[in-house]
């Protein structure tokens, strides 16, 4: 078992730190340090907001390695701190990690949330087969929405269960409209 690291929470587009409150008290309650900070999603390019948020954990943590649990837009903030944060294991909920088909068809077009995701298996944001990346420890999938996936209790233990072992229980079925996706990876 490794040593128990704290937990980064990071948050999606448009969303705050209190998006992932509920997965906080999750992981506090069962012994895991956490920080959440609110960043300007919606004001500052990725590279920006990866350098920003990597600032407060090394002022945070210094160089102590760091895990992290993150919401969509969070996970691809992770993978732009790669080279200037020491992550652990990092569960990533719902990550746009090959882009978003409908985010890039509708950035020109009216209310995003008031339309539907694309056909194929979604979280009504994310497509399940735009999320996982080569290397990953884990991936499945869970039967919620990308706005709440990270409030969801099979999303909590999973994330408990990764953090702690390096693994997810076994895979859920889905078998709803509507499935999220985690991805995990050991650091």
């Amino acid at each position: 078992m490794q040593t128990e690291r704290p937990v980064v929470l990071l948050h999606g587009l448009g969303r705050s730190h209190r998006s992932m409150a509920r997965m906080g008290r999750f992981l506090r309650q069962h012994g895991r340090r956490t920080l959440a900070r609110t960043y300007p999603s919606r004001r500052l390019p990725v590279g920006e907001l990866a350098e920003t948020v990597a600032g407060w954990i090394g002022q945070e943590f210094g160089h102590e390695p760091v895990e992290a649990v993150t919401h969509s837009l969070g996970g691809i903030l992770v993978r732009h701190m790669a080279d200037r944060v020491r992550f652990g294991r990092v569960v990533m909920l719902a990550p746009p990690n090959r882009g978003s088909e409908l985010a890039t068809k509708l950035r020109d077009f009216g209310p995003f949330s008031l339309l539907f995701g694309p056909e194929r298996p979604n979280d009504g944001t994310v497509a399940v087969d735009e999320t996982p990346l080569p290397g990953m420890a884990a991936w499945g999938t869970i039967p919620a929405s990308h706005t709440f996936i990270m409030d969801h209790p099979a999303a909590q233990a999973w994330t408990l269960r990764f953090l702690r072992d390096g693994v997810f229980p076994q895979p859920l079925d889905a078998g709803a409209s509507e499935a999220g996706s985690s991805s995990a990876r050991n650091g």
